[in-house]
């Protein structure tokens, strides 16, 4: 049975956490947005402050998959005389992975990794995947996994409404072409879909794109 969640039961989760969903639905947003609010509770906190860290795909790649030596570069940029030994007790560093789709054979590695680190030093981490059923059979660690869903109907019309910036007539004709064009069913109802299909609905003179591969053309 799924059930709806907030952002601060995210936060409270004291397992790694997956977040599952298809491209485009939000994912890396969501990690952006956790990190912000982690910054932002540091003014809340006396000791031991939040030092969240994004490792994208291409930042793995060019480490060699090695995690560990991503995660000392990455925080060496920022605290070029102190050491990750020394960091991950003054902070409470907490790693997003953002993702590991990509390597195929590798992900067993990475999670091993992750792992490790998650138990040798309290180092929290949150892994984006487009298939969480992967990541969690491969993982040593338990993990907690949530999905971000396509958008309902309701939800296309409030991130409409916020596009158009009030503008009822183009919100109610692009949804109204929407229905119309069975595209809910036909499209990932994601905001990097609806973002499109709105700037091209403006650009093409309140015309929708037919399929998919108009979208993105």
């Amino acid at each position: 049975k799924r059930k709806r969640i907030e952002i601060k039961e995210l936060l409270e989760k004291t397992t790694p956490v997956i977040i599952s969903g298809q491209s485009g639905t939000g994912k890396s947003s969501l990690f952006k947005h956790i990190g912000q609010l982690l910054i932002d509770k540091n003014s809340q906190i006396v000791e031991k402050k939040n030092l969240p860290v994004v490792l994208t795909a291409i930042d793995i790649l060019e480490h060699n998959r090695n995690i560990k030596n991503l995660l000392e570069d990455k925080l060496s940029g920022f605290f070029p005389h102190s050491k990750f030994q020394d960091l991950y007790l003054k902070y409470r560093i907490t790693v997003f992975v953002d993702s590991i789709d990509e390597f195929d054979e590798s992900i067993p590695s990475i999670l091993n990794q992750l792992a490790e680190i998650e138990k040798k030093y309290k180092v929290k981490y949150y892994i984006a995947t487009r298939n969480s059923e992967i990541i969690a059979s491969k993982s040593p660690a338990k993990l907690s996994t949530f999905s971000i869903r396509r958008f309902n109907l309701t939800q296309i019309k409030l991130f409409l409404n916020a596009f158009f910036s009030g503008d009822e007539g183009k919100c109610s004709s692009l949804l109204d072409a929407i229905r119309d064009n069975q595209m809910i069913e036909r499209l990932p109802m994601s905001p990097l879909t609806i973002s499109l299909l709105s700037i091209l609905f403006e650009e093409k003179e309140l015309e929708i794109p037919a399929t998919i591969s108009d979208i993105f053309m």
